[in-house]
């Protein structure tokens, strides 16, 4: 859906054997050269690749992450559920922010860290 909306998605995944199945999603539908999956942690963001206009959250944070509203290009949006409320966050031009909560939801929470599997 980003796809359609953003010129250029990057889509962070913190556990390898997902990223490399989303990878092969988006081929098979045709989005493969359009969004990129990386394997990292979605707390800390990309900031190599920042700022962004634009980052969706798609697990539930305690807090909003500083890393993520750190990334944000001047204008830039975050939109991430913090605990069980939707929150849209804007930086502003000046570098300020405006935080607006938007809606009631539910998502499994942000998780720090790559997801290593180990073999006993």
């Amino acid at each position: 859906m980003l796809a359609e909306l953003a010129g250029r998605v990057v889509s962070v995944e913190r556990i390898p054997a997902l990223a490399e199945q989303a990878r092969r999603n988006l081929d098979a539908a045709g989005y493969g050269a359009r969004v990129e999956v990386v394997v990292g942690d979605g707390t800390l963001g990309l900031p190599e690749r920042a700022p962004f206009d634009a980052i969706a959250v798609a697990a539930a944070a305690a807090q909003i992450p500083p890393a993520l509203e750190d990334q944000l290009a001047p204008g830039g949006r975050l939109v991430i559920p913090v605990r069980e409320r939707l929150v849209r966050v804007e930086r502003t031009v000046t570098g300020g922010r405006r935080v607006r909560p938007l809606a009631p939801a539910r998502f499994v929470p942000l998780v720090a860290g790559v997801f290593t599997p180990t073999r006993c």
